[in-house]
Order: structure tokens, then C-alpha cells, then sequence
């Protein structure tokens, strides 16, 4: 299995059939909804959240920011060694989770 077309083309039902073609189309369509919809459901609830404690907002802006600054002329990207840094945005990722 290479990728999860083959994996959805390999799978069969109670009576040892592939699925049809129109089949495998409609999971792939129901993977894609679903972690478009659960995405929008995280976001909705991080943001109502920083909402209802401005505090954390701008804890989280202050650690952000300072990050944003020492990387002047060092690329746009974060890096790993730049996330492992930001000891409060992690904490506050780990509670909401």
C-alpha cells in the first residue's frame, strides 16, 4: 500500500468485493470534510477562547513577537528549535488539547 487510494482500493466488504469506484471516491470526499470540519471546530474554539482571556492573547503575542524579532534576516519560516522555545504557547496548546 503506497498511499490511501491503494489502501481504498484494497479494501473489500462482507462478500470479499472492491469497492466500486463511486466508493472509494466518496470516503476520500468524507476524509476531506471531516478534517476540514474538525480544522474549523479547533479554530472556532482557539479563538473563542483567547477571546474570553485576552491575558493569554497577549502572553501568547508577547512570546510570538519576540520570536518574530530575533529572526529578522533569518527567513520568514519557524523552525523547530523556534517552536521548542515557546514554553507558554505550548503549555497553552497542551490545555486546550
Amino acid at each position: 500500500m503506497n498511499d490511501l487510494m491503494d489502501g481504498l482500493r484494497q479494501i473489500r466488504d462482507e462478500e470479499g468485493k472492491q469497492l466500486a469506484d463511486e466508493e472509494v471516491l466518496d470516503n476520500i470526499i468524507s476524509l476531506v470534510i471531516a478534517g476540514y470540519e474538525s480544522t474549523s471546530i479547533a479554530t472556532m474554539w482557539s479563538l473563542y477562547y483567547l477571546c474570553k482571556y485576552p491575558n493569554v492573547l497577549r502572553q501568547l503575542r508577547a512570546e510570538n513577537m519576540e520570536i518574530k524579532e530575533r529572526k529578522k534576516g533569518d527567513g520568514d519560516f519557524l523552525t523547530m528549535d523556534d517552536i521548542s522555545e515557546m514554553k507558554y504557547t505550548r503549555k497553552v496548546m497542551y490545555l486546550y488539547w
